[in-house]
Formats: structure tokens, C-alpha cells, sequence
């Protein structure tokens, strides 16, 4: 799911994929939803506790489900979460076999800079 948002965002989806055969794991990203918030953590942090997050998350179905294989699908900041996974942990990259990312962005980095250049132009262009 994308940042704020929560796995509910993907209820409508799961008629679809289960009817098809797939066996769908809808989780929280810590921060949002019903999950834990990740102690002082709240919000998002653009991919990267999301990424680990996603990590967690295809090590558990990886161990339930060992003879599954695994398609990633998010949009926005859950789309990146699943790229940085599977570019950053050599297990979750031999596990997942697609992604799907809806929305994604590059990198944190690029959405920080992209947010602090729209600031400082309506902040010191616009005089806002």
C-alpha cells in the first residue's frame, strides 16, 4: 500500500487474485494501519523501514509456503518497498519472482528532493 493508506486498500483486489489461484498475503507497513506503529516510528519513510518491512514479509510467506512462489504488488511507496527489497536482500530477490509497482518512485532520496525543491520554490519564489 502507499503511504498512509493500509492494507484495506487492497481488499477490493483480493476477489480477483484468489478466484485466479493465488494465495495473497495483505499486511501493514509499520507506521500505518493496525499495525504495531514500529515503536517511536510513525508515517512513512519513503521505502526504506518499508523495504525491511517487505523483507520480513517474503521471509515469513518464503518459510510457511516454501513451494509458492511470490509476486510483489504495490503502488507508491509499497511499489518501492518491493523494488528496494528485492534490489537489497539477496534472499528476497531469489524468492520473488515478479513485482508489480504501481506508482513507484526511483528513490527516497528523489522524492526528498523533488518535496524540499517544491518547498523552497513556493516558499522562496513564490514568497508563500
Amino acid at each position: 500500500h502507499g503511504a498512509g493508506r493500509d492494507r484495506r486498500a487492497w481488499l477490493r483486489h483480493l476477489p480477483f487474485l484468489l478466484a485466479r489461484g493465488h494465495t495473497c498475503l495483505v499486511f501493514d507497513f509499520r507506521g500505518h494501519g493496525c499495525s504495531d506503529k514500529g515503536g517511536d516510528f510513525g508515517g512513512t519513510s519513503l521505502g526504506l523501514k518499508e523495504m525491511e518491512d517487505t523483507i520480513h514479509a517474503v521471509k515469513w510467506a518464503r518459510k510457511k509456503m516454501p513451494k509458492f512462489g511470490i509476486s510483489l504488488v504495490g503502488t507508491s511507496t509499497g511499489g518501492s518497498a518491493a523494488i528496494l527489497a528485492v534490489s537489497e536482500d539477496e534472499e528476497t530477490h531469489k524468492a520473488v519472482r515478479c513485482i508489480v509497482a504501481e506508482n513507484a518512485f526511483a528513490s527516497p532520496e528523489d522524492v526528498m528532493g523533488q518535496t524540499v525543491d517544491a518547498v523552497v520554490f513556493r516558499v522562496l519564489i513564490c514568497k508563500e
